[in-house]
């Protein structure tokens, strides 16, 4: 049996309890003699509201007395049904109303005219052939991005012969640029340089959109050859900057250290984004050349600029002068000291382990020249 005097719940007696709650206390008056502004005001402690009692719901304006109350309503009137407006007609509708002829869009408008005269003259490998060519180029006829290169992957799965054929049509007959650009860029993944004369793509070089005209020089640079780096050299004077910026990067791609004259001339071009990729070719190919270059880039107006020369150099010279794009001026102004004072004496160790510096200016008169000469017989 337990003890009157104990607390059946904490099994201690209650004067122990008692002991132990004086010295809570004890310790509670000892504490806010110390800190005295943590004792709350008297009076400061918000009294706990008493929970109202939960409203009765309103009965419903429909029930008295347990019972539904019956309201009559007058009669709807029978209006006759308006006119349908034909503006207002649905898709389903409409096409109900169109022949198949119609909704079907046959071959006949997509290539404007007879399709046996379209596909006429065309080496299908078997009969089948044509008949899904014929269905190819219908869905390329289509509105939607996707459903038009579905349709030239499968057009570039027929044979070759027929495939070059079919597209080098509808190329003729297309007057939509985007369309133009994806058949140009089809019909150079399909071709190799001895099916098709580079001569084909010259005539889009004129195009007035910048797409069409670089998706022409894609297709000549497949090419490699000395008339394809003309053309490409001609290209980076385009007035459209991405055509200049892919230009480069097309010779860069085909012709290696070749490239590194056309590098160096666009170092100085107008827009920041094609200096900025030429300054990062220049470290990829270790340009020597491009060092003074590199060195006036310094003092770029443009951070991303000077932080992409300072990197070239780093990369070319393997050395490091401290510069800091985000320096304050006079720290970066005696970087671009040091560089210049660093080249002025290792200039002729560099031009003996690379090209000489006349050689070097006779290949950039060259690079001019041709640049020239191919834009007067281009544009």
């Amino acid at each position: 049996m337990m003890a009157a005097s104990q607390n059946p719940v904490v099994g201690f007696t209650y004067d122990t309890l008692r002991f132990f709650g004086g010295c809570v206390r004890i310790a509670e008056n000892g504490f806010f003699k110390a800190a005295p502004f943590l004792k709350p005001a008297a009076g400061t402690r918000k009294p706990v509201a008493a929970k109202s009692p939960a409203a009765t719901p309103a009965p419903s304006a429909y029930i008295q007395s347990d019972r539904v109350v019956t309201t009559t309503f007058p009669p709807l009137k029978k209006e006759a049904a308006p006119e349908p407006n034909p503006i207002l007609l649905s898709f389903q509708n409409e096409i109900q109303k169109k022949p198949a002829a119609a909704v079907l869009q046959p071959i006949e408008q997509t290539v404007s005219g007879d399709p046996d005269a379209f596909f006429r003259g065309i080496p299908f490998a078997e009969k089948d052939e044509y008949h899904r060519a014929e269905i190819y180029v219908r869905d390329f006829d289509s509105r939607l991005a996707p459903m038009r290169s579905e349709a030239l992957d499968q057009i570039k799965k027929l044979s070759k012969p027929a495939a070059v054929a079919i597209l080098k049509k509808l190329l003729g007959t297309e007057t939509n640029a985007i369309k133009q650009v994806e058949l140009l860029n089809a019909l150079s993944m399909l071709n190799q340089p001895g099916d098709l004369d580079s001569g084909y793509f010259k005539g889009y070089l004129g195009e007035a959109n910048p797409r069409i005209r670089l998706a022409a020089l894609r297709a000549i640079s497949k090419y490699k050859d000395e008339e394809a780096l003309q053309i490409l050299s001609a290209a980076i004077k385009d007035p459209a900057g991405e055509v200049r910026k892919q230009a480069l990067n097309l010779i860069c791609w085909n012709y290696g250290n070749r490239g590194i004259p056309y590098i160096m001339k666009m170092l100085h071009d107008v827009e920041d984004s094609i200096r900025k990729a030429a300054i990062q070719m220049c470290g990829t190919f270790k340009a020597q050349p491009a060092i003074s270059g590199l060195i006036t880039l310094l003092a770029d107006a443009d951070p991303d600029i000077q932080k992409a020369a300072d990197a070239a150099l780093r990369k070319i010279t393997k050395q490091d002068f401290d510069f800091h794009p985000k320096g304050s001026p006079k720290h970066k102004e005696e970087a671009i000291e040091a560089w210049r004072f660093w080249w002025i004496n290792n200039q002729a160790t560099f031009g003996s382990s690379g090209k000489s510096n006349s050689s070097i200016s006779e290949k950039n008169s060259e690079v001019e020249q041709g640049g020239d000469l191919c834009l007067k017989n281009l544009y």
